[in-house]
């Protein structure tokens, strides 16, 4: 009798224990049939997302980069429309952080202030338009969602950085001009001070970056983020000065007499992008020395003139068009990383991928700025299959200098383009030594 006692003793500790092993499955399958309120309040109400068994096969490589950019202006990506109750929102939120991690990601760069105005609470902007529609006017249950994507995404190991646009302002087009200041909310600071900004031909008002208070309230916005909330980094992406349009004047002759030391019109924007760049970095590094800082500028810095130094390639280049100088942010020192988008195939003849993400990665090697590489995901429909974007991944994780990869953009998993989500989990299946780790 005491050894039977005994033998089911210890069958009911190896029953328990094996229990403890079990993975954890989706049960996303199980809504098929629900009605999509019912989908929403269920997904709301989970205190944590269910885990995949993809993603608990997938070795998660904490050190490398797999992330997705997560668009709000206009809303692209986030929310679906305008004026969404809170746990709507939150739903939206939770079905991102899912479409990501069942895809082998482990990061999402959030736009959090996409024109102005800001998807987390500010004291400096206000909420934003994409939010309940009207700027200024706090989204349902003064819903937050940035902090609630910080929240959800720690359990799954994805990392949230926020995405800022420092100087746009409005989001109009030429056709469709945004440019009147008094329809901005009246705690927008570019309604508070006109003087602070710049219209432009694309049809967008810019806060003029040649303004010592511009530079100021933007390094703020980014201290405001770091000392407020968890997030892995904050990243820029490519809009600083406004992509030309031909026979346009971007009219910063005013602060461009008063500051412009007697520089070339050229030389003084470019150095008035760098302290931005340089003050942004120290704002967070004051309020968070673990807060990365990096930036996701335009894919070409120059093209090679035999003497520049540049890439060989024939296209717009961020130097002289957009007055960006990566490399001068790089040699500075103020800088985490840098994540160039490089949104053209292999066999695009005037930038190839191959050629600049070679030459990105030479420019960084050892120089303590790490290099992730932004991909566009969004051309799956034109390059008609993923094997360009599983080409592009694939031959970056043979470079040590380069430390992962950013989809642009969610959309592109959303709407599992060409079965993307698929062949991406496949991908990260297996992790690979980054420079950091070798």
């Amino acid at each position: 009798m005491q050894k039977a006692l005994v033998t089911l003793l210890a069958l009911f500790l190896f029953f328990l224990t094996a229990c403890s092993e079990l993975p954890i499955v989706s049960t996303d399958s199980d809504h098929s049939s629900m009605t999509k309120d019912e989908e929403t309040e269920t997904a709301h109400d989970r205190e944590t997302l269910p885990v995949s068994d993809t993603v608990s096969e997938i070795d998660s490589a904490p050190q490398e980069m797999r992330g997705v950019w997560v668009a709000t202006v206009t809303n692209l990506n986030y929310p679906s429309r305008k004026g969404l109750p809170a746990e709507t929102l939150a739903a939206e939120l939770d079905t991102i952080l899912s479409v990501a991690s069942s895809s082998g990601l482990n990061a999402i760069f959030f736009q959090v202030r996409p024109a102005s105005d800001a998807l987390y609470a500010s004291s400096l902007f206000p909420a934003s338009v994409v939010l309940s529609g009207t700027q200024g006017v706090s989204p349902d249950q003064n819903f937050d969602p940035l902090a609630y994507l910080v929240r959800k995404g720690k359990p799954l190991g994805i990392r949230i950085y926020a995405w800022i646009n420092p100087l746009r302002v409005t989001a109009g087009s030429a056709a469709y001009p945004q440019q009147d200041v008094t329809k901005l909310a009246e705690t927008n600071p570019a309604r508070r001070h006109p003087e602070y900004t710049v219209p432009y031909a694309d049809g967008k008002l810019y806060y003029d970056c040649g303004l010592p208070a511009v530079r100021a309230l933007v390094a703020e916005g980014c201290r405001e983020i770091a000392a407020g909330y968890d997030v892995a980094g904050i990243v820029f992406d490519d809009y600083f000065y406004p992509y030309p349009v031909s026979g346009a004047v971007f009219d910063d002759a005013a602060s461009y007499a008063v500051y412009g030391n007697g520089m070339s019109l050229a030389d003084w924007r470019r150095e008035n992008v760098n302290r931005l760049v340089k003050s942004c970095y120290e704002a967070v590094k004051a309020a968070d020395p673990d807060c990365e800082f990096g930036i996701a500028p335009f894919g070409i810095w120059q093209n090679d003139n035999g003497q520049n130094g540049g890439s060989a390639t024939r296209g717009l280049e961020a130097y002289h068009s957009i007055y960006c100088d990566a490399l001068a942010w790089v040699a500075g020192g103020y800088l985490d990383f840098l994540a160039p988008q490089i949104y053209w195939s292999f066999d695009t003849a005037a930038a190839p991928f191959g050629v600049l993400a070679d030459w990105w990665s030479e420019r960084l090697a050892d120089s303590g700025v790490a290099l992730y590489v932004s991909h566009a995901a969004y051309k799956l429909p034109t390059w008609g299959s993923v094997g360009e974007l599983e080409q592009q991944i694939t031959y970056l994780r043979t470079q040590t200098a380069c430390q992962g990869s950013v989809l642009y953009s969610y959309a592109a998993l959303r709407d599992d383009l060409l079965s993307i989500r698929a062949v991406m989990a496949d991908l990260y299946r297996v992790s690979i030594p980054t420079s950091s780790e070798s």
